[in-house]
């Protein structure tokens, strides 16, 4: 195996330039991370601002990266300021395309000339960051353009252009800018894209100033966009398949697409798991036998040497062994579940398993329906947004979602984010109650030990009026399982009066939770409280 090892020097060599904001960083990281996991060597750029908030933030050492994976960092032409802030997004657009292009050329040419280090073969740059189209063609290798948008909202920056041609921009007035006249002027000339309306186009075509630079900056960078070698757009196929597919002629012929989460299952995340378990376990041995004679006939290709397979596909030690190489079973369980599956067999000597199910829980499945989940996390950040990720994952799976947030909470983001940013979806609602604390329309973070006293008071007889009423909605199924924060444990008692289970979602760490569990022993040895300052 150690022959097979690729020496840095003979790496493709990818330079990745991210546009200077965080929703722009974030998903080419990703996109360099793919790249090196297949093999490039990478060169990552940020500008300098970034590079020494990143430095101050997260330590001296944080940015040294690995020997095939490098920070590198250019001048985004903007006053030099030592403050942790957002930078003005029109003043860094114009900066950038103006005073950008030196700096980066200099840079590939220092790492061109640099020892142990391949020369570039390519880059790969955020798509409002085309200055980096000059450079490549000086040096002959292809460019990638990476637009982080949706593909729609690419599309539409495609057609700047015509909203000024048909004198929807810029407005006439600032008397344009109401949600009327947004809603009720229908965009139909976007190839691809129906039931468009204006409101739905990005912001910055709302403008009155014929002069905006970011309009300017938009029809620059899409028209320069021609010049690139291929096309990425963050989005999925399914979700925008007719709009990556429809790209004007004008554009490069390789227009691709990529997740937002490099992780590709391959599967339909609503498929029955047992089904698909027993499935897998009769079908899928001769085709990846199959495979691996393949692989095994091609010249180009190392032998195998071991096989890696999820601990539930065991079909793979069958030809693991014909092979002769080692396996590796990678349960994704904890060491705990891993144990309590190995032991599944005491479990059924016990009587324990199979375990009848509570009526109301299992009369959605029966029924036909959805089962029906309701997660309500307490009413803090660090709370809210991890539930909100449990909640997405049992959406993909096939369950009907109701969300619960105080009404204090719904009503800041409804506020921050428009009347309608908590609609929801047919299969995921957002629901509200009372945390018990004076009502008030401040935008700040409540006080945690009031809003936990109160919640544990006063949060339990609205949360059975919601479920009642949510038991009562037509065309909703009924409440099946309930999903609650670890402090939220009023829930408890709704669950056992409905007769479904209730879950209790811990966002402290392990460690957090085990430490709770024994607060009562450091009060029974006198470390708690303590006895002085």
């Amino acid at each position: 195996m150690g022959s097979q090892i690729i020496h840095n020097s003979q790496k493709p060599h990818v330079v990745c330039v991210p546009y200077p904001a965080q929703g722009h960083i974030n998903p080419m990281m990703r996109v360099a991370k793919l790249l090196h996991a297949r093999g490039f060597y990478v060169t990552f750029v940020n500008t300098v601002y970034n590079h020494n908030r990143f430095l101050r933030s997260r330590g001296s050492n944080a940015l040294d990266g690995l020997p095939s994976f490098r920070f590198e960092s250019i001048a985004d032409g903007l006053p030099e300021t030592d403050m942790d802030a957002t930078q003005d997004i029109t003043a860094l657009c114009e900066s950038t395309m103006k005073n950008c292009l030196a700096p980066f050329r200099e840079l590939l040419q220092r790492i061109n000339a640099g020892d142990n280090v391949p020369p570039v073969s390519c880059i790969v740059s955020d798509g409002c960051m085309s200055f980096t189209l000059d450079v490549a063609e000086e040096l002959g290798v292809p460019e990638v353009l990476f637009w982080t948008t949706s593909g729609c909202a690419f599309l539409a920056y495609l057609h700047f252009y015509l909203f000024i041609e048909k004198g929807l921009c810029p407005l006439k007035d600032e008397s344009y800018l109401t949600k009327e006249y947004l809603e009720d002027t229908v965009i139909d000339f976007i190839p691809t894209m129906k039931n468009v309306k204006l409101k739905d186009i990005p912001s910055f075509i709302r403008t009155t100033n014929p002069d905006d630079v970011m309009i300017s900056f938009a029809l620059r960078e899409t028209e320069r966009a021609k010049r690139a070698s291929a096309i990425i757009l963050n989005t999925f196929d399914d979700l925008e398949h007719d709009v990556a597919s429809t790209s004007p002629s004008s554009t490069p012929s390789t227009t691709t697409t990529v997740y937002s989460d490099p992780v590709e299952t391959g599967v339909d995340a609503t498929q029955d798991i047992p089904a698909l378990s027993e499935s897998t376990t009769k079908n899928c041995l001769v085709p990846f036998k199959k495979l691996l004679q393949r692989i095994v006939m091609r010249e180009d290709v190392p032998p195998v040497s071991c096989i890696v397979s999820d601990g539930s596909m065991s079909f793979t030690l069958d030809v693991a062994e014909e092979l002769g190489v080692p396996e590796i079973h990678f349960w994704t369980t904890s060491a705990c579940g891993f144990m309590a599956y190995l032991h599944f067999y005491l479990f059924i000597e016990k009587g324990l398993c199979p375990v009848k199910e509570k009526k109301m829980a299992s009369h959605a499945v029966t029924s036909g329906q959805k089962p029906h989940v309701v997660c309500i996390p307490f009413p803090a950040q660090g709370h809210i947004n991890p539930m909100l990720k449990v909640a997405k994952l049992l959406y993909a799976r096939g369950f009907h979602v109701t969300f619960v947030n105080t009404n204090y909470n719904h009503n800041r983001l409804i506020r921050s984010r428009g009347p309608n940013s908590l609609d929801g979806l047919p299969s995921f609602r957002f629901e509200s109650i009372p945390d018990g604390l004076p009502e008030e329309n401040k935008d700040v973070m409540q006080d945690v030990p009031t809003l936990c006293e109160s919640t544990m008071k006063n949060c339990l007889a609205p949360f059975k009026e919601l479920l009642r009423r949510i038991n009562t909605t037509k065309d909703v199924p009924p409440v099946s399982c309930i999903v609650s924060d670890g402090v939220m444990s009023f829930t408890l008692d709704a669950a056992e009066e409905l007769g479904v289970p209730d879950v209790l979602f811990w966002t402290p760490s392990a460690c957090g939770f085990l430490a709770y569990l024994h607060f009562y022993r450091f009060i029974e040895k006198g470390l708690s409280p303590i006895k002085g300052k």
